[in-house]
């Protein structure tokens, strides 16, 4: 699409564009955390390179509206929900057989692993892993990630807990051996079990909430996308950015779309600047960064998520 819009190619380049986002809306469809995580790479591929699009010298404003009106069809995600109630379930109580099944029938893995053989109680690892996917499938219903959140950060301040209260250190295999002075089969059975159940869900579950930030940052990039959208129509029509996004209601815009991150549902942030303007969510931290986002820091600092127009060779 860059390469068409190079050659003065506009209409061939927006059709490009508008197939990859169009791509992506049934591969998140699919209950599945890897494909949804593919979708979110080409729904925001898709946005940068209409954010480019709009604002290239080839693109007149009758191709910007009619850019414009194809976006409006693009249709949020749909909620982690499914991919982990089912698919990541799955595949976590699947492993769990796979793992037990494997050192009850194969002599060669030594004699810890006939000590798992002979003690994991596998009912309860799976009723562990079924009680965490049960957790999470529950607080990701909710699609405003404001309202989850609440939900959310205390599950993982327990989650946090019982981690660090777990004998499972998957760098010192041998803790998980060490059992009382003079234990009896019930504890040894009990200890390997909890070893066995933790192992796994604390090496699942933090990718679930990894998949889950990601989709609402992608969330977050079309709800910047149409905002971004209507100020090029507006500049277009009025050669300037407004003062404010109130100005593009109605005639560009139905109304300023919420900041997913934002910890009291504001609206999405806007600067003009002297050249351009920046629109952008407040971040993981929920914090007014002014736009500013440096991907070399953590959450706590510049991590607000921007559309910055014009847009530099970096960018």
């Amino acid at each position: 699409a860059m390469n068409r819009l190079h050659y003065n190619q506009p209409v061939a380049a927006w059709n490009d564009i508008l197939a990859v986002h169009r791509l992506a809306e049934p591969v998140a469809q699919t209950p599945n955390t890897i494909e949804m995580l593919v979708a979110a790479s080409l729904r925001a591929m898709a946005c940068d390179a209409t954010i480019i699009f709009v604002t290239h010298e080839h693109v007149n404003q009758a191709q910007v509206n009619r850019c414009a009106a194809d976006c409006q069809s693009l249709k949020p995600f749909p909620t982690i929900y499914e991919a982990i109630h089912i698919s990541e379930r799955t595949h976590a109580l699947s492993g769990a057989m796979f793992l037990w099944e494997k050192m009850k029938t194969n002599p060669d893995l030594g004699p810890r692993a006939d000590l798992f053989r002979r003690y994991v109680d596998i009912n309860v690892v799976l009723k562990q892993l079924n009680n965490a996917f049960d957790q999470n499938a529950n607080y990701s219903k909710e699609p405003r990630r404001a309202v989850r959140m609440r939900t959310e950060f205390t599950y993982w301040d327990d989650w946090e807990e019982r981690r660090d209260a777990s004998q499972f250190d998957l760098d010192n295999p041998a803790q998980w051996f060490k059992f009382p002075d003079n234990a009896t089969p019930q504890q040894m059975r009990d200890q390997l079990t909890k070893i066995m159940a933790d192992g796994i869900e604390f090496t699942m579950v933090p990718l679930l909430g990894a998949a889950g930030r990601t989709l609402d940052q992608v969330e977050t990039r079309r709800r910047l996308l149409f905002v971004s959208l209507a100020l090029e129509q507006y500049r277009r029509a009025q050669g300037q950015y407004p003062e404010s996004l109130s100005k593009l209601i109605p005639a560009y815009l139905k109304f300023v779309p919420v900041d997913p991150f934002s910890p009291d549902e504001q609206m999405v942030r806007y600067r003009k600047t002297t050249d351009g303007y920046r629109v952008y969510s407040v971040g993981f931290n929920g914090k007014d960064e002014d736009g500013r986002h440096n991907p070399r820091t953590d959450d706590e600092i510049d991590d607000d998520s921007a559309i910055i127009v014009p847009v530099s060779v970096e960018d």
